[in-house]
């Protein structure tokens, strides 16, 4: 839960930082802005877009969408979005 919390923090500082505005969209848009303007590569979208599947499933408690390996995976990416993006 943690983890897709600030998946989703993260994506949106990511945008504020490329001049884009986050307030009131989702993340599949600002993640589209963000490939249009060249801060993502449509295959680090589509990355970014599956850990937003795993946070969708956790916060609506639907443990069958997912597995631990999932999980890690979104933890690794959150990393690797912190490390490399902002």
């Amino acid at each position: 839960m943690l983890a897709a919390i600030v998946l989703e923090d993260t994506v949106k500082k990511i945008a504020s930082k490329n001049d884009l505005s986050p307030s009131g969209k989702t993340l599949d848009p600002i993640i589209d802005e963000l490939v249009k303007i060249g801060v993502f590569t449509p295959v680090k979208a589509k990355r970014v877009k599956a850990y937003a599947g795993v946070r969708n499933g956790a916060l609506h408690a639907e443990w069958d969408k997912f597995d631990n390996k999932d999980a890690g995976e979104l933890i690794s990416g959150v990393r690797e979005l912190i490390e490399h993006f902002l």
